[in-house]
């Protein structure tokens, strides 16, 4: 007999160390921040707080990367979703599970 079993879950929006990178950037907000300038605020490896910025923020459409005409350097910005977002905000989902069971 095939029996299903739904879960809902809580999952946080943003983890402590992303919640911690937009706290930082939003009390530096209109400065001119690069990776390592985050990094050394926030105490972390410039490759850490790249990965971070990118995964947790970038591609979610919090911040933005900045290209500068020197074409090297990367300055880092909130959008305005990113300036205004819940940082407490839990977004919940639906997880279905399939299982047989014998008798």
């Amino acid at each position: 007999m095939l029996l299903k079993k739904t879960i809902l879950v809580e999952e946080a929006t943003f983890s402590h160390d992303a919640k911690r990178l937009v706290r930082f950037l939003r009390d530096h907000d209109g400065e001119d921040l690069t990776f390592k300038d985050i990094a050394a605020g926030l105490d972390m490896k410039p490759r850490a707080a790249n990965c971070m910025i990118t995964s947790s923020l970038v591609n979610r459409g919090y911040a933005v990367r900045e290209l500068q005409p020197d074409g090297g350097t990367n300055y880092i910005r909130l959008t305005d979703k990113g300036r205004t977002a819940d940082l407490d905000e839990t977004t919940s989902k639906t997880i279905e599970k399939h299982y047989n069971q014998k008798w």
